[in-house]
C-alpha cells in the first residue's frame, strides 16, 4: 500500500513504523501467543484441513510485528485483543524520528491509515507524544475510539487462512488453525486533527488499544496495569499492516526530524550520526553545528569553514 484516494485527494505514504506488541499474561494464556492470517490461494471450500502444505498469495512472515510493519495488506494479525485467544494489550507503532505538522490547515490531511480484515471491530488509538530513554512510549495524547461502522471498503478481498503459535507452551513454529471464506479488507484514516494533535506539536507515532482500555496520558504507558488494561475482551480486531503514515497532495507543512535538532530532514544535511559526514574530508570529523544547515552545494564547496 503506497497510496490511496480519500475525499477527492490522493494520500501518499510518508513513512513506516516499527511495530511492538505489548503482551500481558491473562487467565487463559501466558507469554507470547501469535495468531496470524494469510490470504489463501484456494477459496474456503477447497481448503483441506491439516494439509501438509498451504499456498498463500502473500509472502510469509512468522510474527505479527514483521507482518504489520510492512505495506502488504493481504496478511495480518487475527483476534488481536481477544484475551480468550492471545495476550496482546497494546500495539505500538513507533517511528524512528519525530514528526509534526506546522500548519493547522494540514492537520486534517496528515495521519495514519489503519486496515482490518472484515471491518467489523472497534478500537481505540492515541498519539505517542513522548518517548523514554529506551525509545518506548512515555506519554500519550487523547485516547479516542474508532467505531466498527467507520471502516471503508478498499476494494480488496481475501480468503483467510489462520495460523497460531503458543511460544511459551513449546510451539516451535506456527501451525494451521482454521480457515474462513472471502472477506473484504477495510481501512480508516485517523488524522492528526482526529487525535487532538496541535500544529507544531511533536509526536512519535501512535498506539492501538482494545476498546475497554481507559485512562489518558501517562496512564496508558504501563500495559500491565489492570486498572486501565482489564483482563477481558471488548473488541477483537483483525489487523492488516497499519504502521503507515500518509499525507495528502495538499499538505505542505509535514515535517520529519530524524536527529531531533528541530530541522526538517528535507533541508537538514547534518542529520544522522552527529557529524557533518557529507564533507569530502571525513578525517576532519567536524562536529555538527547549527551553522552547517545550509544548502548542500554551498557546504560541499567550502566544508572547512563551518
Amino acid at each position: 500500500m503506497e497510496s490511496f484516494d480519500l475525499g477527492g485527494s490522493t494520500y501518499t505514504r510518508q513513512g513506516q513504523a516499527q511495530v511492538i506488541f505489548r503482551r500481558n499474561d491473562n487467565n487463559n494464556f501466558t507469554g507470547t501467543v501469535r495468531r496470524l492470517w494469510f490470504d489463501s490461494v484456494l477459496p474456503d471450500n477447497q481448503i483441506v484441513n491439516n494439509a501438509p502444505n498451504i499456498d498463500v498469495r502473500s509472502s510469509f512472515e512468522g510474527s505479527e510485528e514483521d507482518i504489520l510493519s510492512g505495506p502488504i495488506i493481504n496478511r495480518g494479525s487475527d483476534a488481536t485483543f481477544d484475551n480468550d485467544l492471545a495476550t496482546t494489550e497494546r500495539i505500538d507503532f513507533i517511528y524512528g524520528q519525530s514528526m509534526k505538522v506546522t500548519s493547522t490547515g494540514d492537520l486534517g490531511e496528515s495521519g495514519f491509515a489503519i486496515f482490518e480484515r472484515g471491518g467489523n471491530d472497534s478500537f481505540k488509538i492515541a498519539a505517542i507524544t513522548a518517548l523514554d530513554s529506551n525509545g518506548n512510549p512515555a506519554d500519550y495524547g487523547n485516547l479516542i475510539e474508532v467505531q466498527d461502522n467507520q471502516w471503508g471498503d478498499t476494494g480488496f478481498d481475501v480468503n483467510t487462512y489462520f495460523m497460531s503459535q503458543n511460544v511459551d507452551a513449546g510451539d516451535a513454529t506456527l501451525r494451521p488453525d482454521d480457515h474462513f471464506g472471502s472477506q473484504d479488507v477495510t481501512g480508516v484514516f485517523v488524522s492528526f486533527d482526529d487525535l487532538g494533535v496541535a500544529a507544531d506539536q511533536t509526536i512519535y507515532g501512535y498506539s492501538i488499544f482494545d476498546t475497554n482500555t481507559t485512562g489518558s496520558g501517562t496512564e496508558l504507558v504501563d500495559w500491565t496495569d489492570r486498572n486501565h488494561f482489564p483482563d477481558a475482551t471488548a473488541s477483537s480486531l483483525d489487523l492488516t499492516p497499519s504502521g503507515l503514515i500518509f499525507t495528502s497532495e495538499n499538505v505542505t507543512s509535514f515535517v520529519v526530524d530524524t536527529d531531533g535538532d528541530g530541522q526538517d530532514d528535507s533541508t537538514d544535511i547534518c542529520r544522522g550520526n552527529g557529524w557533518h559526514s557529507c564533507c569530502p574530508d571525513f578525517s576532519l570529523r567536524i562536529p555538527r553545528r547549527r551553522s552547517c544547515q545550509r544548502p548542500l552545494a554551498a557546504t560541499l564547496a567550502n566544508p572547512h569553514s563551518i
